[in-house]
């Protein structure tokens, strides 16, 4: 099998992040929150996995952790949660337009709270327009919404830039998803207001993930119950998902330089097969190693992902939300690909543990797949 996925979920050597999260499961079964000395010892552990976190992204206790299912409920939180709990403060919010469907969907929703979202186009490239934020900050706005790295095109904005931007609007607030990024490429992370992941991303377990954020900001609760994770998301924390995420970001933060350095030579010999192909657009123009995107000229993406999946080849199109509802991609269309393009996109994911023999392998197949297809 060659699984070449990744950027939906995470595929490594992860064992001993399976038993991290097994062994916490039998020494810390109790509720973080009860009272007895066994519930304390449980909530230690968790507050560990919270410092750990932070001291991997060089943050200082200025920042919290809050706990969650993934990045979509963080993107959720921290969207309508800063709106909704700051809207006396303004009411316009900018986001990049190559945002994961998490984060349109929710703006959709505040819009029709009658906020006002201003969307910054991507250049050709898939980067952020920095020019176009500079023209439409104000002093009514209260967030910036950019990911660090695109999901389907790998394409990587200058969060520096956007940070210089912005911190001149103190009623303003700077918030990131980072779930591609982190682990794999290096952030100054301080620069940033909130933002969020998903483990699942870095060789953690699906369904756990944290949003980050400065304790100064102020959020309004979406998940009503209990005082749990600051009061600010009610429900019993899994001190068993918070330690191994603790556990696998910590092994990839470890280790990010050495595996950056490694999937950069699969990058550039994938590349390297793939630019000579007269059926082949390579759309990823990035330094962004993790995430390769092309488009199919005449052939339909759809038969060449099941053709390789036949082989027990997996790849993609685009992001794994948007997989199944027939929907072109709207990431490629806004870059300036044509609708036939956008339709045909395959996105290669990388993770540590691929090779360059399975990227071999991989271009071999593709070839005999597209020499096959009428």
């Amino acid at each position: 099998m060659i699984y070449f996925d990744n950027a939906a979920t995470y595929r490594n050597d992860n064992e001993d992040v399976l038993l991290v999260y097994t062994d916490a499961n039998k020494k810390y079964f109790a509720n973080a929150n009860s009272s007895h000395r066994l519930g304390y010892l449980v909530n230690q552990e968790v507050n560990k996995a919270r410092l750990s976190i932070l001291k991997d992204l060089k943050l200082d206790d200025s920042y919290e952790v809050i706990f969650n299912s993934g990045a979509t409920e963080g993107i959720n939180h921290a969207l309508k949660g800063y709106a909704l709990r700051n809207r006396t403060r303004g009411n316009e919010i900018i986001a990049f337009k190559n945002e994961h469907p998490a984060v349109n969907e929710t703006l959709l929703n505040l819009s029709k709270l009658g906020f006002k979202i201003i969307y910054i186009d991507p250049d050709k490239n898939g980067e952020f327009n920095y020019a176009q934020l500079k023209s439409a900050i104000n002093s009514q706005t209260i967030m910036v919404v950019a990911m660090s790295v695109n999901n389907e095109i790998g394409s990587t904005n200058n969060l520096n830039k956007i940070y210089e931007i912005t911190k001149g609007y103190p009623k303003c607030v700077f918030f990131s998803d980072v779930t591609q990024s982190i682990a794999k490429i290096n952030l100054d992370y301080h620069i940033l207001d909130m933002f969020t992941f998903s483990s699942h991303k870095f060789g953690g377990l699906i369904g756990s993930g944290a949003l980050i954020k400065k304790k100064k900001i102020l959020l309004a609760k979406l998940i009503d119950g209990g005082a749990q994770e600051n009061n600010l998301r009610a429900g019993t924390v899994s001190a068993p998902l918070a330690i191994s995420t603790s556990y696998a970001l910590h092994k990839m933060v470890k280790n990010l330089d050495v595996n950056l350095k490694h999937v950069l030579k699969l990058k550039d010999c994938l590349i390297e097969g793939l630019k000579n192909n007269p059926e082949i657009i390579i759309n990823s123009k990035h330094d962004f190693p993790y995430i390769v995107n092309f488009s199919l000229k005449s052939k339909k993406a759809s038969v060449v992902i099941e053709a390789l999946s036949n082989k027990e080849i997996y790849v993609s199109s685009l992001s794994a939300c948007h997989a199944k509802s027939n929907v072109v991609s709207s990431n490629l269309l806004n870059i300036g690909l044509d609708k036939k393009l956008a339709e045909n996109s395959v996105r290669v994911s990388f993770s540590e543990i691929n090779t360059i023999d399975e990227v071999k392998t991989f271009l071999k197949e593709l070839n005999n797949i597209l020499g096959a297809i009428r």
